[in-house]
């Protein structure tokens, strides 16, 4: 366990300021997979022409990154917040890099056929569907490694929670690893439903399966919206709780007593 940085009152002290080796596995692996994305398109383009058909995958490539990229920026800031490097967080980081270096796959081939069907086969796709339970089926296979993912990741925050650390969790920190699990949760469900509609539809409903995931534009600002205004009123009542402990309490009235009374008005006269 590495010493705690020192943070403000709306700040989580960063336990995890030292790389461990399971964070620089981690690491490794998000790396690879990103090359696994680059060098998926064939070899090094010999003419001008395979150029410009290899530069048709960039837009399927800068999103899979970018989506990559979330995941691996999860898994560090859990890292840094934390710095557990217990049996349970090498076992579910070693998951998280399984399923990485597994769903590298159908998350090219999902983003390729997606603006293959957008750009009216302009773009080039990464996969050749033959019928409709084919895209069922990549739309299942894509959102179970999405969902195994993302459980990975509300696991972790969720283990936090739960071992005792070496400097234990504020009121604060346990609302904000609060907030990642719930937001966590919400992305899980819509991967769930995205299965479910993968293995159930028939026909155009099989589309949904890939349109459902549409919904996070709207439902992750309102988890985060939801989630930053309870740690506002968190910090507020905290605040109101400070202010209270630090006022002074009131001083009572001077009252002079009768005899103090009649002394001053003999002294008048």
């Amino acid at each position: 366990m590495n010493a705690p940085q020192k943070a403000g009152p709306a700040e989580f002290r960063l336990r995890g300021l030292q790389t461990t080796r399971i964070e620089t596995l981690t690491d490794a692996a998000f790396a690879f997979a990103f090359t696994l994305l680059v060098i998926g398109q064939g070899k090094i383009p010999a003419s001008y022409a395979e150029l410009q058909q290899a530069l048709l995958h960039i837009p399927a490539f800068a999103v899979s990154v970018a989506l990559l990229g979330t995941f691996w920026f999860r898994h560090h800031i859990w890292s840094r917040r934390t710095g557990l490097d217990d049996s349970v967080s090498v076992a579910l980081s070693f998951s998280l890099v399984l399923l990485v270096l597994i769903y590298v796959y159908p998350l090219k081939a999902v983003f390729s056929s997606m603006f293959h069907w957008v750009s009216g086969g302009w773009l080039p796709s990464g996969i050749r569907l033959a019928s409709e339970h084919g895209l069922a089926g990549l739309f299942v296979v894509y959102s179970l490694g999405y969902l195994g993912m993302m459980l990975c990741i509300v696991l972790l925050n969720r283990h936090a929670l739960k071992v005792n650390l070496e400097l234990p969790l504020d009121t604060y920190e346990r609302a904000v690893l609060g907030n990642e699990i719930r937001l966590g949760l919400v992305l899980c469900i819509v991967a769930m439903i995205s299965v479910l509609i993968g293995l159930f539809a028939e026909g155009a409903w099989i589309l949904l399966g890939g349109f459902i995931y549409a919904v996070l534009g709207i439902l992750v600002p309102l988890t985060v919206r939801l989630n930053n205004r309870g740690l506002k009123l968190l910090l507020a009542a905290q605040q109101a709780n400070i202010e209270a402990l630090t006022e002074p309490e009131p001083q009572p009235e001077f009252s002079p007593t009768a005899a103090e009374a009649e002394l001053a008005s003999a002294k008048s006269l």
